[in-house]
């Protein structure tokens, strides 16, 4: 039987430091999703209004030509 008072063995204090490290990584996914998510919205939105200026910008054009 095991003692558990004796110290952790090799392996498993290798398996707990590889935990650690798996945390800190989650960590920085969770920190990098977000940030794509918020540029990913900026860049939408940014689109979008160009888009939106050039249909205006189109239909200005159409109705100086049809003189309205």
């Amino acid at each position: 039987m095991t003692n558990q008072n004796m110290s952790d063995s090799p392996e498993l204090q290798l398996l707990k430091k590889i935990d650690g490290r798996l945390d800190v990584i989650e960590q920085q996914i969770d920190t990098v999703e977000r940030r794509a998510v918020q540029y990913g919205a900026t860049a939408g939105a940014g689109a979008g209004t160009l888009a939106g200026g050039i249909v205006a910008l189109g239909i200005a054009f159409a109705r100086a030509k049809l003189g309205l």
